[in-house]
């Protein structure tokens, strides 16, 4: 185990890690099991809506970021391309859609949001909206209407159902990102490793590409 072979186990190290939009909280389960395996290392979720920015500006040591191409100035693991698909509430009836709230257009423009109408095109349709990723996965959990959702999520809950297919043209890949001028301290380089295998597993591309600018 990652407790057994690297001694930063026996120290407090500290991470903060931030994610597109609030996608960290989707992770939680890797998240946890490496707290297990490392108990010594601290981790801090961000509520950062940009993960490049975040990483860029020293706010987050690793960034969970979903984006069609990293920054060069940043080392980067990708993960998996994930999907998206219009989800509802199983049974009912509220089929309005939903949309992105002028913050995160502001700070995501052009990106993977434009899946969901966002900004002042979701304020002139007249829909409700939503500043980051929990926020509008479970307002479509609660039954306020659908939107477009990332299958790997949405799939997985059982109050969901699909109600079109993907569409390639929302696929984005998602990186695992950091500096690249400084090496990396040993659990984040750790936690680096730890997620690449365990969500390459769990979004069904066991092998990362890396694009690494060191």
């Amino acid at each position: 185990m990652l407790a057994e072979m690297n001694p930063a186990a026996e120290r407090n190290d500290f991470i903060r890690i931030a994610g597109s939009g609030g996608i960290v909280s989707e992770f939680a389960p890797e998240l946890l099991a490496f707290r297990k395996e490392m108990p010594g290392v601290s981790i801090e979720l961000l509520s950062e809506l940009d993960p490049i920015d975040a990483v860029t500006h020293r706010r987050a040591d690793l960034g969970i970021a979903i984006v069609r191409t990293p920054p060069r100035r940043l080392a980067a693991v990708k993960i998996a391309t994930i999907s998206q698909a219009r989800y509802g509430l199983c049974g009912s009836q509220q089929k309005c859609q939903l949309g992105w709230g002028h913050e995160v257009d502001a700070t995501l423009p052009g990106q993977w949001i434009t899946s969901n109408p966002s900004g002042v095109e979701a304020e002139a349709m007249e829909l409700m909206t939503f500043n980051s990723w929990p926020q509008l996965k479970h307002a479509v959990l609660a039954g306020f209407g659908t939107a477009k959702l990332w299958c790997f999520a949405a799939d997985s809950e059982a109050m969901l159902e699909r109600l079109d297919e993907p569409d390639p043209r929302d696929d984005y890949p998602l990186w695992l990102i950091r500096r690249a001028k400084v090496p990396p301290a040993p659990a984040l380089n750790d936690l680096i490793r730890f997620l690449e295998q365990r969500l390459g597993t769990r979004l069904r591309e066991p092998t990362p590409t890396r694009e690494s600018n060191e």
